[in-house]
């Protein structure tokens, strides 16, 4: 181990020294008549600012053996037990001369392998380079069981006897990764057709509260960790007191699940901002997630860039605000021990951190014009506010005999004279269809909304102990499209005549459906 320290440690130094400039001094591309050789490449893994931009900028260490590679380590994330996932670097002979070099992996668990031609997998492999040649290897990591795992490339001279001494030269490229997996998903909250979430703070009611909750579950085998972080749509000096979350950060182990309270209490100045429509988009919670061995092996290298002022720079501020509240100490923690024998560098940061997840879940809010008037009565002045806001709007809600929505909502207008319908906004396609069980038990109609805004809906069919509609209520996205499954019992004997009908706000669309007894 002491070894392999002071080896990790040569080569983070001269991580830090080498410059692209050394690409000048490697000469000729590599010879044509190796099938194998790549010249001058880049690794599917590398960046702008990832240490693998250039081949061949990284010397291992030591000096016998001349060749460089690309990355002093190879680091993976957490993989689940299983799985595999294949990382590449390129080795190149720095040297005037021909050599043969024999590639190892020593891993006592046979977490790492070479994938080789024809998708063979294997622990070592022989490697003739030219002068000036490179040459790109690729190696797996596929853990068994779930913990740290940790192991290395070494490389030696090729000698047709086995030299059993001890003085043989050698360089090494360290390989550290993580077996098991954490899956946090959002539960409770309606996912449109492009894959955005929506959640529905509710009606706003003469009470001024909004309540609505998430629920969390951990799906995979490691610890997982989550990290809220509420965004409200209207911008104003203390827009954050609106809204109450009752926990924006905990640990969730496998398997567990847990549930998220949201509070709003909308003022003047949030309908001020808001678009002044039925629903209204209020705020977006963001939920930064992963496993919790990956948020350990991020902490203690963002600790270093820190220390070593590496953070300061402007460009980095996107970085610091999502890695950042994710660093800090999260309540019920413990320290991982499994951890020490994985000594990931501040290089190695950039593939860590694929491992932290964001999602957003976009908040919305119900609007009626006589609830509106209560928020906005606390004074005179806001009462004026009020009226002036009614006489620039033009939206209402024209009445309607089959209206779903409450009549003492239907019979007032927010605003006036002026009216807006979204009855020529959406379209439900075909109008018609037939089930014939047992053979054909489902069809799909779809609805489609030429709005500009965000529409809900609700369905409801006639009929029901036969039929069913999936899914039965949530939100069309602007100018998009969503499919309704109408599927019926197998077994149902009579001809019957049904009503698929889908309401949008102040309209609705209609589905005839006949079932038919085909036998």
């Amino acid at each position: 181990m002491e070894e392999i320290s002071k080896s990790e440690q040569a080569n983070d130094n001269l991580l830090r020294s080498e410059t692209p400039q050394h690409l000048d001094a490697m000469g000729s591309p590599s010879s044509p008549h190796s099938p194998h050789s790549v010249a001058l490449n880049r690794s599917r893994n590398s960046g702008r600012n990832s240490p693998s931009s250039s081949v061949c900028s990284i010397p291992v260490s030591g000096s016998v053996i001349p060749i460089r590679a690309t990355h002093a380590a190879l680091v993976w994330g957490s993989v689940k037990a299983g799985k595999s996932d294949t990382k590449e670097l390129t080795i190149c002979n720095m040297s005037d001369n021909k050599i043969k070099l024999q590639a190892i992996i020593v891993d006592n668990e046979k977490n790492f392998k070479f994938l080789k031609e024809r998708q063979t997998t294997g622990s070592s492999m022989i490697l003739a380079l030219q002068r000036m040649e490179s040459r790109t290897l690729s190696i797996i990591f596929g853990p068994t069981n779930p913990g740290a795992c940790a192991g290395k490339i070494t490389f030696r001279h090729y000698e047709a006897r086995k030299n059993s001494g001890n003085s043989c030269p050698s360089k090494f490229i360290h390989l550290y990764g993580y077996g098991g997996f954490g899956k946090v998903e959002v539960l409770e909250a309606f996912k449109d057709v492009s894959g955005q979430m929506w959640l529905s703070m509710g009606r706003f009611g003469l009470e001024g509260t909004l309540n609505a909750k998430i629920k969390l579950q951990n799906f995979g085998d490691l610890r997982s960790y989550v990290k809220l972080k509420l965004v409200p749509k209207a911008v104003y000096p203390g827009t954050v007191s609106s809204w109450q979350v009752n926990q924006t950060e905990f640990l969730l182990h496998p398997g567990e699940t847990q549930w998220v309270s949201l509070q709003f209490h909308p003022k003047k100045e949030d309908f001020l901002q808001l678009h002044r429509a039925a629903v209204s988009h209020v705020g977006t919670l963001i939920l930064t997630h992963g496993d919790e061995p990956t948020r350990w092996r991020i902490r203690r290298l963002y600790k270093k860039l820190h220390e070593r002022g590496d953070l300061n720079r402007e460009e980095n501020e996107s970085f610091k605000d999502v890695v950042y509240p994710i660093c800090k100490e999260f309540p019920g923690e413990t320290l991982l021990e499994d951890l020490t024998i994985l000594r990931d560098s501040v290089q190695n940061l950039r593939d860590l951190c694929c491992g932290v997840f964001q999602q957003n879940v976009m908040l919305t809010m119900e609007l009626s014009a006589d609830e509106t008037l209560s928020i906005l009565e606390d004074n005179p002045d806001d009462s004026q506010m009020y009226y002036s806001l009614c006489s620039e709007s033009n939206y209402s809600f024209a009445a309607a005999d089959d209206s779903y929505m409450p009549s003492d909502i239907m019979n007032k207008s927010l605003c006036g004279e002026h009216g807006r319908s979204y009855g020529k906004e959406f379209t439900v396609s075909p109008s018609m269809v037939t089930l014939a069980p047992p053979h054909t038990t489902e069809a799909t109609v779809t609805v489609s909304s030429f709005a500009n805004i965000s529409l809900p809906f609700e369905t409801t069919i006639s009929n029901a102990e036969y039929l069913s509609v999936t899914p039965n209520k949530g939100m069309i996205p602007t100018g998009k499209s969503i499919p309704l499954n109408i599927r019926c019992k197998e077994a149902v004997g009579q001809v019957i005549e049904a009503i698929l009908s889908v309401y949008i706000e102040n309209d609705k669309r209609e589905v005839t459906i006949t079932i038919t007894n085909r036998h």
